[in-house]
């Protein structure tokens, strides 16, 4: 008898423990339902952000494209710039070095003209 006893006092207590496994499986449930609601709730202002999210950065994307175009644009006409520049600078080289030959030959003017500098006249004062 004492066996049969003993197993009905392990039978009660292994169905208490179901049933206070089963409760608490229960309550983690009940918790876990009231999380997915407020997860739930939350997915469509998600949503809206994510899609803030992507208009920004389309519109960032399509300014640093633009500014890439601009910035391309820009080392066009700063190098057409410089050309010209050296064109021009060239040019007046030329016609620097043609009116320095000119005035040389007409005037005698310039490096190994052996003409002697034009002396000014001091006045003094005399007291």
């Amino acid at each position: 008898m004492m066996h049969a006893d003993l197993v009905a006092a392990c039978l009660v207590i292994i169905s208490l423990g179901v049933g206070v496994m089963t409760v608490a499986c229960l309550m983690l449930m009940v918790d876990l339902r009231r999380t997915l609601r407020h997860v739930d709730a939350c997915i469509p202002l998600l949503e809206q952000t994510l899609r803030q999210t992507h208009r920004l950065e389309m519109g960032a994307h399509q300014l640093v494209v633009k500014a890439q175009d601009m910035l391309q644009r820009l080392d066009g006409v700063t190098s057409t710039i410089g050309s010209m520049a050296m064109a021009v600078t060239d040019g007046l080289a030329s016609w620097r070095g043609k009116a320095e030959t000119f005035f040389a030959k007409r005037f005698g003017i310039g490096n190994g003209s052996r003409v002697e500098p034009r002396r000014r006249h001091r006045t003094e004062r005399r007291t």
